[in-house]
């Protein structure tokens, strides 16, 4: 487990912060009580998480394990009225998922750049780099 989170830089997250319930398996028979449920965050997006907590056991719970909240403030860019073009080019899509057309906006450009997505041979990429160059374009 520790050289897939090293190797993908991930952090576990539910470890950054205190927590008041110690466990998120129970087992109410025979009483073990351990954390074998996490969060895991990539370390880019880390330091925009506010809140992780195991929530406590309760009457509402009907499973052995505990649910984990986490609180996440998404960034993005500032409104400027710009809609991407069907090339794709834009500085930014402005996030307000309750209005219809930026929904619409939004999926049309998305089925756009998926169906216009080639294949990405991962194994003729040997560096990260290069793969995300791959990725991006």
């Amino acid at each position: 487990m520790r050289d897939f989170i090293v190797g993908n830089e991930l952090s576990i997250v539910d470890f950054m912060f205190y927590q008041k319930t110690p466990y998120t398996y129970f087992n109410i028979f025979r009483n073990p009580r351990t954390q074998i449920d996490h969060v895991f965050s990539t370390n880019y997006d880390v330091c925009d998480i506010n809140i992780c907590d195991i929530v406590s056991l309760d009457d509402s719970n009907v499973n052995n394990h505990l649910p984990i909240r986490i609180l996440i403030t998404l960034r993005h860019q500032q409104y400027n009225n710009s809609i991407p073009t069907e090339n794709g080019h834009s500085d930014s899509l402005f996030t307000n998922w309750y209005k219809k057309l930026n929904n619409y906006e939004y999926c049309r450009i998305l089925e756009y750049k998926l169906y216009n997505k080639s294949v990405i041979s991962v194994e003729s990429i040997c560096d990260k780099a290069n793969l995300q160059t791959q990725v991006d374009n």
